[in-house]
């Protein structure tokens, strides 16, 4: 992220006065241009493998709230641009909600707002601008992806809110032995896949292979992925073909970061799932798997999958079909 002389913030407002400003984090905008930069690539509208520069700055009318010093806007512009391309969306207060809703449960703890009383928030601009701008990584479209019905898909779209997964079951029962065989910590691994495009029109990710993650420090409440971890899953991808990307990723939640509660959910992420999700697992279409490790047909399903939503911000629960 470059220097700006302008912050970005969003206002929470209850009954009728703006009663906080926290900063928003760089890394929802950036993700957000990264989405943006996905979707033009993947479509020819941006130059493929080109170094890309992003661009956050406020639209619609301005308008103030309150003694605040700045002003609110209804959205931001994303504009993302390469060798003289330019793409541009925008997105709303609304594709923030997830982390709204985490911030305004910490805001409450801490007795700035109201327990019980509705609250709205805002996008608030501070100073005239320049807005923040990103140097975006090269994103690198590896050729179109044959699909199964012989029509071609590039393996990355911004399409994520009706994509569901379809899974061969040996590879799933590949990663459920994975972590069946040490239930009292964390295992995991990736699915290896592409997407394709069905009889209908709709947009499925194919996970065909699974590579159990190694070389990895593994407690039961996290599990750190090491420089081996990853060279032992590029040399397994570059054996099963260059064409195949990583679709999913896969890991199990002991049942005793739960307690003793026998029917206790441990199909959710974490925080620090999430952070890992952001770091590695960037594109819109690359889905999350957290497995019960001893789950059984009486005890409920043995996994739950999640992806980014159309935004490329929030986590949504995606169906998954085993075949």
């Amino acid at each position: 992220m470059t220097a700006a002389g302008s912050a970005l913030s969003v206002a929470f407002v209850q009954r009728g006065e703006l009663r906080c400003l926290t900063p928003l984090p760089p890394r929802l905008p950036k993700r957000a241009l990264r989405a943006a930069q996905f979707r033009a690539v993947s479509a020819g509208l941006l130059p493929n493998d080109a170094p890309t520069t992003g661009l956050v700055e406020p639209v619609g009318r301005p308008r103030t709230i309150g003694a605040g010093t700045g002003f609110a806007t209804s959205a931001l512009q994303l504009v993302v641009s390469a060798n003289g391309s330019t793409y541009s969306r925008e997105l709303d207060a609304t594709a923030l909600a997830p982390w709204t809703e985490s911030a305004a449960a910490a805001l409450a703890a801490d007795g700035r707002l109201e327990t019980g009383v509705p609250y709205r928030t805002t996008i608030w601009c501070t100073g005239p601008g320049p807005w923040p701008t990103f140097d975006l990584p090269a994103f690198a479209v590896q050729g179109a992806v044959e699909a199964e019905n012989g029509r071609a898909l590039h393996p990355y779209v911004d399409n994520a809110d009706d994509m569901p997964v379809r899974m061969r079951h040996r590879a799933f029962q590949a990663s459920l032995a994975h972590c069946r065989e040490a239930p009292d910590v964390e295992r995991g691994g990736v699915f290896l896949g592409h997407l394709s495009r069905l009889a209908s029109g709709g947009l499925v990710v194919q996970a065909m292979h699974y590579c159990p993650a190694e070389h990895v420090e593994s407690t039961p409440c996290g599990m750190h992925w090491t420089r081996g971890t990853w060279e032992a899953i590029h040399a397994r991808r570059r054996e099963l073909g260059p064409a195949l990307q990583v679709v999913s990723w896969a890991h199990s939640h002991p049942r005793s970061v739960v307690g003793d509660d026998a029917d206790a959910n441990v199909l959710f992420l974490s925080r620090e799932d999430v952070a890992l999700i952001s770091a590695h697992f960037d594109p819109p279409n690359v889905t999350s798997i957290v497995i019960d490790p001893e789950a059984d047909e009486d005890s409920g399903p043995a996994c739950a999958v999640f992806g980014w939503d159309r935004a490329g911000i929030g986590l949504v629960h995606r169906s998954i079909d085993l075949v």
